[in-house]
């Protein structure tokens, strides 16, 4: 399980680039964060919760558009964060193309490993 919450001023971020971030970031984050050779940190599309948040006008310093990835911390996830952090950032840019938002610091990915534990029932 990791959860991605997603921050927009929906005054900069239309309707339509929040579809497409709610579509595509369960596949970006699974392939980003699966560690395949620890069958605990598995993850797969289904795996993966999106939330979405509005800017509220008593917001301070925020950017338009906040993307943060909350995921339980392995070593596996550790060692190369930064690595799994660029490709979402980069997946992101991608699919944002050519968004007036696109390379000009509007935009943040925040991905926290945390101590946690699951379960659905």
């Amino acid at each position: 399980m990791a959860l991605v919450i997603i921050n927009r001023d929906r005054a900069i971020v239309s309707d339509e680039i929040m579809g497409q971030l709610t579509q595509a970031l369960p596949g970006i984050v699974s392939l980003a964060l699966d560690v395949p050779s620890n069958p605990e940190a598995r993850l797969a599309y289904q795996d993966i919760e999106v939330r979405i948040h509005e800017s509220h006008p008593m917001d301070a310093n925020t950017l338009p558009l906040g993307i943060m990835i909350i995921a339980n911390d392995y070593p596996e996830r550790k060692e190369n964060l930064n690595r799994r952090r660029y490709f979402i950032a980069n997946e992101v840019r991608r699919l944002l193309l050519p968004s007036c938002l696109v390379g000009k610091n509007q935009i943040f990915v925040w991905v926290l490993l945390v101590p946690a534990s699951f379960e659905t029932i």
